[in-house]
């Protein structure tokens, strides 16, 4: 049996994926640029640039677009899976070494270095596909390099909680990881299938979806979007499990317990939660270029071309470079200055200049929050007037941009989690009656699921329907696709 998904959720997600990764994360080549001292105090694991808490010039903000106090409030360390999870992602891929203390983060690299090279042997990360001519042996060495790596994964979700640092610079470097995460997993899903191991696979999906809910918590818009493709990833999945013959009724309805507990767990509003990290990040640095520190100092500016691989001589071309970040995944396009222009215009700006910037930025956040806190078919409405907002500041509209389909991926991952918990109650329903069931609410109330689910694109029920033996779930999003 198999399901069908909407068709252009692995095309986009793909294509977002290889952006994030081309775009928005530095290249690797390294331009000569002096080096600088890096501040090795605290512990580690920890996001290069990690604030231990907010700035209090910040918490003292008059009329802040949301309570900071509260959104950040600190989690006990016992408690925060977070600095488990930099652990684990650093045998992923090489880029989260950087978390680490510098004494191991050369082995760590190379070692993670490794294990990718093997792995790509295998499985093409570009379609999510073993490839041809891989037999089971080649499939084993693949993964067995990466089972430290989801062990410290299991070890850090036995902490109840998990918030990552506020990285005002480099938020994602831990990205690359979270991807190969997911390509592992999955390929573990379909070794497992292949064995007949369905609770390992089922463990598998489990560490997924707790992972999905640990990256949306005070995440970045990008971590939003990462845990999209995550649902997506975990839909496959299930699809992969759904199909198998052994599948028995009380593991279905174990997915079924997991998946309903996902959606009941996870963020209402994911989009509203990465807007709100990116508030402190744009607010940080519009006091910085005010006062000519962290990012927009001397040594910031030197620090800020290490990160981006590209020498910044001054604010504007910070700004000018930042303006055009952003484009190919869909941001409306700012107006075009040149780094001179910029330059020019700061230095005459004064403290009461900043200080109405400063509002512009508080009043887009709340507007912004506002907007993605709407259902999903009435925030495209919204858009422009989140633009017109955006360009009554001068310098909003190179710092942060407004992305009028951002929400799409965001909103395409939820569906596609609601979708596999359908698929999920057909196939027990099947299982325990021998017979396809009258409609997919009879399905769904029959394994306790509230009825109607929804989908978050128009907020109407799923629909069902079968073609030979295959289960179709359909929503108002696009063409399906066959899983």
């Amino acid at each position: 049996m198999d399901w069908l998904l909407p068709g252009i959720a692995a095309a986009v997600g793909l294509l977002l994926l290889a952006l994030v990764v081309r775009v928005l994360l530095p290249s690797k080549q390294e331009p000569e640029l002096e080096k600088i001292e890096e501040d090795c105090s605290g512990s580690f694991p920890r996001l290069p640039g990690a604030l231990p808490h907010l700035p209090e010039w910040l918490l003292a903000e008059r009329d802040p677009p949301y309570d900071l106090r509260e959104f950040f409030a600190p989690i006990p360390a016992e408690e925060n899976a977070a600095p488990l999870y930099l652990e684990a992602l650093a045998e992923f891929h090489g880029d989260a070494a950087v978390c680490l203390h510098p004494s191991q983060r050369a082995a760590a690299r190379q070692a993670a270095e490794a294990r990718v090279r093997v792995f790509e042997e295998v499985f093409d990360s570009a379609t999510s596909t073993i490839r041809p001519n891989s037999n089971l042996d080649a499939i084993e060495r693949a993964l067995a390099p990466f089972d430290a790596g989801f062990a410290k994964i299991a070890l850090a979700q036995t902490r109840p909680r998990c918030a990552f640092e506020l990285s005002p610079e480099m938020p994602i470097t831990h990205m690359p990881a979270i991807r190969q995460l997911a390509l592992a997993a999955q390929l573990r899903v379909l070794r497992d299938c292949h064995h007949r191991e369905f609770d390992r696979a089922i463990d598998t999906v489990e560490m997924m979806l707790r992972t999905i809910r640990d990256l949306q918590y005070r995440g970045h818009l990008m971590a939003q979007i990462f845990a999209s493709l995550f649902q997506n990833k975990t839909a496959a999945m299930v699809s992969c499990l759904a199909r198998e013959d052994g599948l028995t009724v009380n593991r279905l309805e174990r997915l079924i317990d997991l998946l309903d507990g996902h959606n009941r767990a996870m963020l209402l509003f994911p989009l509203a939660e990465g807007i709100r990290m990116e508030y402190v990040v744009i607010r940080m640095g519009l006091h910085d270029i005010e006062h000519r520190t962290g990012s927009f100092s001397l040594v910031g500016l030197q620090r800020v071309s290490r990160i981006w691989k590209r020498r910044f001589r001054s604010i504007g071309e910070v700004l000018t470079h930042s303006s055009t970040i952003g484009g190919y995944l869909g941001k409306s396009r700012p107006p075009r200055r040149r780094a001179t222009q910029y330059d020019a215009k700061l230095r005459k700006m004064t403290a009461a200049d900043f200080e109405v910037e400063a509002r512009y930025c508080n009043l887009f956040c709340k507007e912004a929050i506002a907007v993605a806190e709407l259902p999903f078919e009435k925030q495209g409405g919204q858009q422009f007037r989140l633009e017109q907002l955006q360009r009554s500041s001068f310098l909003l509209p190179a710092l942060w941009g407004v992305y009028p389909r951002i929400g799409i991926p965001i909103a395409r991952g939820q569906a596609m989690i609601g979708a596999a918990l359908c698929v999920a109650a057909v196939r027990r329903w099947i299982l325990g009656n021998a017979d396809k069931p009258p409609d997919l609410d009879t399905a769904l109330a029959a394994a306790g699921i509230e009825v109607p689910l929804l989908d978050p694109f128009s907020e109407k029920p799923y629909q069902l329907s079968f073609n030979e033996d295959k289960i179709q779930i359909h929503w108002e999003d696009a063409e399906p696709y066959v899983a």
